[in-house]
């Protein structure tokens, strides 16, 4: 199974005015993680067992993402008008 059980499905996009493709202005939240030293695996490319662990750390840094930016988004004042100000 490519997926590993993870989704393979798109979202579902929602214009102005419902379901249309005339965008709407979204607010975005956009974070960047510390890097993560891939040194260590270079000739252990083809180790499936390596590529997990390295796979899972990923996963973990990128879940730690999300919850700091969903608490930022929680405590984020600004109205959905007030975007540049």
């Amino acid at each position: 199974d490519l997926t590993h059980d993870g989704d393979f499905i798109p979202p579902i996009t929602k214009g102005l005015f419902g379901f249309t493709p005339i965008p709407k202005r979204v607010k975005l939240y956009i974070s960047f993680g510390d890097r993560i030293d891939t040194a260590h695996y270079r000739k252990k490319y083809d180790d499936e067992e390596n590529l997990w662990i390295l796979r899972n750390e990923v996963e973990l840094s990128m879940s730690k993402q999300i919850l700091h930016l969903l608490e930022f988004r929680k405590s984020d004042n600004k109205g959905f008008f007030n975007l540049f100000g």
